[in-house]
């Protein structure tokens, strides 16, 4: 069995990613992701495949912020559901920090559902620390 980490950079691979990320965003449509994908040239997917196919997919970008200084921001983090508990999410989290580090940033920041406790407990065993609340106002 052969894993791989890439980033993916061709229509045919953005529409297996997005099979994936929907376990994630459900109400996600792939004309949405299509657009986003487009109009945001700054973000990133980093697949990790397994004989090929594609079964973990980080989507990130590099950023800057007073609070965190340059930093890659994990938007999904997501390992399809029948290669769960595999090792792919660490395998995918260690190639986002090994390119995070590469590329001047100084943290990994990613947000994560209150409702995710299973997402919570992998993160802490990965040495990654609860350092706020996301808020948000729905208009």
């Amino acid at each position: 069995m052969a894993v791989t980490t890439t980033f993916l950079n061709k229509r045919s691979d953005y529409k297996k990613a997005y099979k994936v990320i929907q376990s994630l965003r459900p109400s996600l449509s792939w004309e949405a992701f299509n657009d986003y994908l487009s109009r945001h040239p700054s973000y990133q997917l980093l697949a990790l495949k397994e004989d090929g196919a594609v079964v973990s997919v980080a989507g990130l970008e590099i950023l800057e912020s007073l609070a965190w200084g340059r930093h890659a921001w994990i938007h999904e983090l997501v390992t399809a559901e029948n290669a769960r508990s595999s090792g792919h999410g660490e395998t995918l989290l260690r190639a986002v920090h090994q390119y995070a580090e590469k590329h001047g940033c100084t943290e990994v920041i990613l947000s994560s559902g209150l409702q995710r406790t299973d997402a919570h407990r992998f993160y802490e065993r990965l040495d990654y620390q609860a350092s706020s609340y996301v808020f948000r106002y729905t208009l």
